[in-house]
């Protein structure tokens, strides 16, 4: 989905989880409010924080790592994962703000 199409379901429900797949050192210079922060290094540590019943946004800079995890998870039979395009470059610029 887009960075606006997120943003629309997040003022409709600000309780989504959210997951941003960047470094924490990008995680630490600026993140979307309440996103969890699991870096693509910690993706097959941590998978059962992505498992859950409601769907699972995932996000990063532009958009491809954000991509490239949920294809590896979904080929893993994780299926409720939603990859948001360009999510934290443009968050900068007040879309996801």
């Amino acid at each position: 989905i887009t960075t606006q199409e997120l943003k629309t379901l997040l003022l409709q429900n600000p309780k989504l989880t959210v997951i941003d797949v960047r470094s924490p050192e990008e995680f630490s210079t600026g993140a979307l409010p309440g996103a969890i922060n699991i870096p693509t290094s910690q993706v097959q540590q941590r998978l059962a924080e992505f498992k859950r019943a409601e769907p699972v946004y995932v996000i990063c800079q532009s958009g491809t790592r954000s991509k490239l995890v949920t294809l590896a998870l979904r080929a893993q039979g994780i299926t409720n994962l939603v990859s948001v395009s360009g999510a934290t470059s443009k968050s900068k610029s007040g879309y996801l703000h």
